[in-house]
């Protein structure tokens, strides 16, 4: 994120079980953006309900051009 192609930028990590922890931290540590999708104890400070979820938020950043916080929180 400290590289100029990223600078600014907010960095998503998206997982769906216990192995994603590490991205969820991590991405958390630089004030990024972690979903987790479905149930369980997570440290990721959002959630989706399903992959179809996901599948709607993400056909809706491809049909208005951008990606937010909101996208996620509307679904």
């Amino acid at each position: 994120m400290q590289q100029e192609a990223y600078t600014g930028r907010t960095p998503v990590f998206i997982g769906d079980d216990i192995t994603d922890e590490d991205g969820f931290a991590t991405v958390n540590a630089v004030e990024g953006l972690s979903i987790r999708i479905g149930g369980g104890e997570t440290c990721a400070r959002h959630r989706l309900a399903s992959p179809t979820a996901l599948h709607h938020v993400l056909l809706a950043a491809a049909d208005g051009g951008d990606l937010t916080l909101e996208t996620f929180l509307q679904n």
